[in-house]
Order: structure tokens, then C-alpha cells, then sequence
């Protein structure tokens, strides 16, 4: 065989190898992952659903969570699935306007201590309201009954509207809810708000209520406050999804590079998508930017803007509602203040980010305990379609599985090698000892027979003039 062909035989055999068995292909091992957290089911059901908490989207190492395995108490890897659950359309339905009747009082009077004669007619409508205190002077209003007997749905809002006021102003009104006008029940309460600042508006018109159906509601607020007359109160139907619980983290500020911008590492790349920003100081409104990025080093992205407010007036506290962002899996924000709002002033700000946690699903092949592994950048993607672990399965339908929980996730140690990681090998594994093996020979063989062609090429054919040492006379 000649030298060519020796050579062609040796690349092809290394590439075959290679190309059979890839270095790193094997499945990962559990001590292969940085984390484990133990699974706590109950029974012996074949299928167990288990909520992914915060903890585990900040050890894994990947952000699609691909690092994932769950391990039974023979060390061998079961079958499982990601699912995502899904959120509700934010999409509102259109409120509806309806009829509203002020109620009169005496200036300092609660609205228990005013007397109400309520007018009916057909079906139970309101035609008409008087309180005693009819001749009193001065007046002022106490409150607003609303009839809601025409609506055939449940209502989960209040909008507002009412004249416009030069100074503005701040309160929180108490929304009950009756069907005979005597017995009244607490459904809920919140704030309305009214300012300008340095040219910007702050407007808070809704106001949140239990999912109630009832002839009639009452709004009202302390004797101490003060309100405009209102002009319109329209309710707004339940929406058809139910809100989906969210699992909430908290992260510190520091200070960014500029005066107004505050930095949080939110520790996870977690799938946020409900930003609370707490500002460090009472009657504060200002606008703000939410930037983030995926490293530190990275350009900053805009996420979302809002305009955030801590407000106290007549001795309650009144902040701004929940910043709606698409789910963003990052774990780098920043504040950005608007300077010309003043900024927060002295101290650091807080930011909580909600999300919906993602659900690992799973089948209870073999003894316990359970494990879910995670941590490992070598690990490739081992989740099954959910429909494969749950023939039939449809987003739009239950999930039938048993709960299981997950314990708190311990890192895993290992014991320093003096061999690289891709070199260590554990007992039965031949298919990579047997390729490093092979590599190896190649190699040096391959190496060998360089040396001997460039030695031999260097040396003068037999019959050269050169070959003797003897060169012309």
C-alpha cells in the first residue's frame, strides 16, 4: 500500500469515528448538573405536574430552561415536558354607561348616617333619590347610587368621569354592592386621582371591584376627602379568562452610570411580564423608562414606559397601579427617571417583577425519589411534546396530572480533576476512550508519515550529479 493510500485510510477511518461518535454527545449524568432539587409527589400516579419556581430559571443555565432533567431513585433520567400556561387576553370588553343618582348630606356626614328615600319602577330601576337632609344648608355629596339592574353580566370595574378641577385632587372611594337597597356588602375600594406636573397629567379614572352581579352599587369616600361632582360612571363586564397567579421577586437598586438611573439584577431570566417600581419617597409622580439587557456589557432595549406615583393625602397612601410588559426573559433592568419631573429624589427605589411560572411535566417511571436536575451548559434538550406525554392534549382543556412539589434546590460539589472536563471518563465508557484512543494513533501516525515524506523529499534521487558529493571539474 503506498503512502496515499495509507493516508486516505487513516483520514477516513478518524472522520468516520468522529462523525459516529462526537465527543460530549453522551447523556449528562446528575453529578453533571450544578443544581438538584427533590420532587414530593403523593401516591403512585403515572403522571405528576409541578410548578417551575424562580430558583430553578436562575441555576439553569440556559434560558429556554433546556438543561432540565428529572432523575428517579435508580439515577435514570424519566420522560418530561415543559408546558407554558397560558394568560388571559388583557384585552378589556367595553364598559357600558350607566345611570347614576347623587346622594345629599350634611359637610362631615358618612353616608351611614344619611337617610335615602329611593324611587323605583318597573324591574327595580331607580327613578329618582331624596335624602332628609333635603332642606339643610349647606350641602354637599355624600355619595353615588348606581344602577346596574339592566346589565346581565358581572361587573369587575368602575370608570369615572367628572369636572375638571383647577388644583386636582387625590381620593379613594368604597364601592357596596345591593339587590334591596338596605343590606349592603363591601366589594371593593380604590383610588381616583386627578394632578398635573411640570406639564404632565396623572389620571386615575378605574377603580376595581370583586366580580359581582348585583341591581345596584354605592359609591362613597370619608367625610374628611373631597371629590368633583362626578358627570359619568360606567361598568365594566367581567372579562371570560380568569387572572392567572403569578409568582413575584423583589430586587434592590443601584446607581447607574447617570443621575436619574437605577440598575437591578433580577437574578433569573424568568418570563416577566408585571413590573411594581416602589419609590423611595412619599408624593412622588414621575415618568419612567424600564430598559434591559440580556449581559452586562450588552446595549440597554426599551421594555416599557409608565408613569409611577407614591401619594398621600388625608392620611392614606395611594401608589400606582402594576406596569404590563411583554414577557421579557432577561434579568438586567434599569429606571430611567424623567429629570424634569425631579426625579425620586433621595434614596433607592425597589422593583418587583411578576411572572407566570412555567410547568414541568413528568412520568413517574420507577422508584422515588425524584429528582429535577438543572445546571448544565453541555446539557441539549430533553423535553417531549406534552401531547406526547398526554395523548389528546389541548391548551384550552384541564390537565389531568397529579401535583407534585419541588423542594429547595442544594448545588451540587465535584471534586477538582486534573484532567479537563472533556477528558474525564467514568467506568464503561469505551465509545469515548475507544475514539480518544483512535484519535490519538491517527494523529501520531498521521504525523509520522509527514516526517518521514519531508525527510525523504529532502534527500537527492539515486543517479543525481549531487548524490555522489562529487560535483564538475
Amino acid at each position: 500500500m503506498n503512502r496515499s493510500a495509507m493516508l486516505a485510510l487513516v483520514t477516513t477511518l478518524v472522520t468516520t469515528l468522529v462523525t459516529a461518535y462526537p465527543v460530549g454527545a453522551a447523556e449528562p449524568r446528575m453529578q453533571d448538573f450544578g443544581w438538584t432539587a427533590p420532587i414530593a409527589i403523593d401516591g403512585r400516579d403515572a403522571l405528576y405536574v409541578a410548578e417551575v419556581p424562580l430558583e430553578v430559571y436562575a441555576g439553569s443555565a440556559r434560558r429556554d430552561l433546556a438543561d432540565l432533567r428529572v432523575y428517579n431513585g435508580a439515577g435514570e433520567i424519566v420522560p418530561y415536558a415543559l408546558r407554558s400556561v397560558a394568560t388571559p387576553d388583557p384585552r378589556r370588553r367595553a364598559s357600558v354607561p350607566v345611570p347614576i343618582f347623587p346622594v345629599w348630606g350634611k359637610p362631615g356626614t358618612e353616608i351611614g348616617g344619611v337617610s335615602v328615600r329611593v324611587k323605583q319602577g318597573r324591574g327595580g330601576a331607580i327613578i329618582d333619590v331624596q335624602s332628609d337632609e333635603r332642606g339643610a344648608a349647606p350641602r354637599r355629596i355624600a355619595a353615588y347610587l348606581v344602577d346596574t339592574s339592566a346589565l346581565d353580566e358581572r361587573v369587575q370595574a368602575l370608570e369615572f368621569d367628572w369636572n375638571e378641577t383647577s388644583d386636582g385632587f387625590v381620593a379613594r372611594v368604597h364601592v357596596e354592592s345591593s339587590d334591596d337597597l338596605a343590606r349592603w356588602t363591601f366589594v371593593g375600594e380604590g383610588p381616583l386621582v386627578a394632578l398635573r406636573h411640570a406639564g404632565h397629567v396623572l389620571a386615575q379614572q378605574r377603580v376595581e371591584v370583586k366580580r359581582v352581579k348585583a341591581k345596584y352599587l354605592r359609591v362613597s369616600w370619608p367625610a374628611a376627602q373631597a371629590i368633583p361632582q362626578l358627570t359619568a360612571i360606567r361598568a365594566e363586564p367581567v372579562d371570560s379568562p380568569v387572572a392567572t397567579p403569578r409568582a413575584w421577586h423583589t430586587a434592590e437598586a443601584t446607581p447607574g452610570e447617570k443621575p436619574g438611573e437605577y440598575l437591578f439584577d433580577l437574578g433569573a431570566n424568568a418570563p416577566f411580564d408585571r413590573l411594581r417600581l416602589e419609590l423611595p419617597n412619599p408624593n412622588t409622580i414621575v415618568p419612567v423608562a424600564f430598559l434591559v439587557r440580556a449581559r452586562q456589557g450588552d446595549p440597554w432595549r426599551p421594555a416599557a414606559s409608565a408613569t409611577v406615583y407614591r401619594l398621600t393625602q388625608g392620611g392614606q397612601s395611594f401608589v400606582s397601579g402594576d406596569t404590563v410588559v411583554r414577557p421579557t426573559r432577561e434579568r438586567y433592568w434599569m429606571v430611567r427617571a424623567d429629570p424634569r419631573s425631579g426625579g425620586l429624589g433621595a434614596g433607592m427605589p425597589k422593583l418587583t417583577a411578576g411572572f407566570v411560572p412555567q410547568q414541568i411535566l413528568f412520568v413517574a417511571r420507577g422508584e422515588g425519589p425524584f429528582v429535577l436536575a438543572f445546571g448544565s451548559a453541555k446539557a441539549a434538550s430533553a423535553a417531549l411534546p406534552v401531547a406526547t406525554l398526554v395523548p389528546g392534549y389541548r391548551d384550552d382543556r384541564p390537565l389531568e396530572a397529579a401535583h407534585a412539589t419541588l423542594g429547595a434546590a442544594q448545588a451540587q460539589t465535584r471534586a477538582p480533576s486534573a484532567w479537563p472536563e472533556w477528558l474525564e471518563l467514568e467506568p464503561g465508557d469505551w465509545k469515548k476512550l475507544a475514539l480518544w484512543g483512535v484519535l490519538v494513533i491517527g494523529v501520531a501516525l498521521l504525523a509520522w508519515m509527514a516526517w518521514r515524506l519531508s525527510t525523504q523529499m529532502g534527500k537527492p534521487a539515486s543517479g543525481d550529479p549531487g548524490a555522489s558529493g562529487n560535483g564538475p571539474d
